[in-house]
């Protein structure tokens, strides 16, 4: 299956609500039988967000399973490439990240690529974004986090980022981090393809050299841009910006552009060669548990990627962060911004050696 096609993508979001279950801990124990001995070692973010991977879903299944976790963390590509420099011989069972970042080692024949398949509850995660090697348990807006406390102008597209009254306070992510998506959006947006990487480079040069972007190596690098008011618009994730909003004294704003919003999720995929897959597999099962989803996606302001949990998401917290619900609007939002993630996956070297050329020059 092409990188770019969804699994069971007829089934609506809307009917994926109807006849969904959850998984007991007491029979998830039970399946797994033999694997109390097995240490499982699993990649994802640091900082506080890898604290509450942790606290919601590494250390819950510990206490169901007997199976140790141990945790690596680091940005994204850092990590995607160690797998890819391991090839056969892995160090990781599991490595959780963006579908994008995921889409690479699936393109590498390096993680199962039949996962819903083995994934005996994977019919509770919204079919609109499944993947053949990865199941999402939360949907990961990107578009635009705006200090309005610092803006001039409204902002409503993508191309604001470059206009003269956001010079030195624009941010952006770093290749490291989640540049690949982002980067392939924008060149998509202002007319380029793989074959043609000018349209975006010009756009990221014109932000760099007029209006003296900063790169955001992670997630936490670009909170505290934001916070220390080193930056006031740059693009973001949609729960962060929310937070920031909750946290701080200036008000901060997610605006979906016009031209379309990243549609990203995020969950794990599981690596082939340790032997462990059995256990990683049990593991997926554990976390797409619609209670737990809940809980975490209630810290984060995330929308879940298994719609029930928004039915354990309490009522204040999805009335002081709205775009929890995703809605048709949303929705439409992501279909205007679709992305060749075989393409991306592809050429995602050769992009990325034209983006550190323009973003250290």
């Amino acid at each position: 299956m092409p990188l770019n096609d969804r699994t069971g993508a007829s089934v609506s979001r809307r009917n994926a609500l109807k006849g969904l279950g959850t998984l007991s801990a007491a029979g998830l124990a039970g399946c797994i039988g033999g694997g109390e001995d097995v240490t499982l070692r699993i990649a994802h973010s640091p900082g506080t967000f890898g604290d509450w991977i942790q606290e919601f879903f590494h250390d819950p299944f510990t206490e169901e399973t007997g199976i140790e976790i141990e945790t690596v963390e680091g940005p994204a590509g850092e990590l995607v490439s160690q797998v890819i420099a391991e090839g056969d011989d892995p160090s990781l069972d599991g490595i959780m990240f963006a579908h994008d970042d995921t889409a690479v080692l699936h393109h590498q024949d390096l993680v199962l690529g039949d996962l819903p398949d083995r994934v005996d509850n994977s019919d509770q995660v919204d079919q609109e974004f499944i993947y053949d090697w990865t199941l999402p348990f939360m949907i990961t807006p990107w578009g635009i986090c705006v200090n309005e406390s610092m803006a001039e102008i409204e902002v409503t597209s993508w191309d604001d980022l470059t206009h003269p009254s956001f010079e030195g306070m624009v941010g952006i992510p770093d290749w490291g981090w989640h540049a690949p998506m982002w980067f392939t959006a924008m060149n998509q947006i202002f007319g380029g393809d793989f074959d043609n990487l000018d349209p975006g480079l010009e756009y990221v040069r014109e932000l760099v050299e007029e209006n003296d972007a900063i790169l955001a190596p992670s997630n936490d690098d670009a909170l505290t841009q934001f916070t220390q008011r080193e930056i006031g618009v740059a693009p973001f994730w949609q729960a962060r910006t929310v937070g920031l909003d909750q946290d701080q004294s200036d008000d901060y704003n997610f605006v979906y552009p016009e031209e379309g919003t990243i549609g990203a999720s995020y969950g794990p995929a599981v690596i082939e060669g340790r032997g462990n897959e059995e256990e990683m597999v049990q593991y997926v099962e554990s976390i797409l548990d619609p209670v737990k989803i809940g809980e975490f996606v209630t810290t984060l302001n995330y929308p879940p990627g298994v719609p029930e949990a928004m039915d354990h998401v309490p009522d204040d917290v999805v009335e002081a962060a709205p775009s929890m619900v995703l809605t048709d609007e949303i929705l439409d939002s992501f279909a205007q911004l679709e992305l060749d993630l075989e393409g991306l996956t592809v050429n995602r070297d050769e992009m990325g050696e034209a983006f550190r050329r323009v973003t250290t020059n």
